[in-house]
């Protein structure tokens, strides 16, 4: 049995890419997976705004 998917253990440019993408090829987990992120952080403007957060944080260690 496969691990579920975590999108708080994306990296942060996998997530952009992920939230950017219109027209993207998301594996039925990756959906789910990306559905309860923006839902439990508050809809996709805070998604966004989380992941340009980790982008930044990322880059600054």
């Amino acid at each position: 049995m496969s691990q579920p998917i975590r999108i708080q253990d994306m990296m942060p440019d996998e997530i952009a890419e992920l939230l950017a993408a219109e027209d993207c090829d998301l594996t039925e987990d990756q959906a789910v997976a990306l559905q309860e992120f923006i839902e439990h952080i508050g809809g996709i403007e805070n998604a966004c705004n989380a992941v340009e957060m980790l982008s930044q944080l990322d880059k600054a260690a």
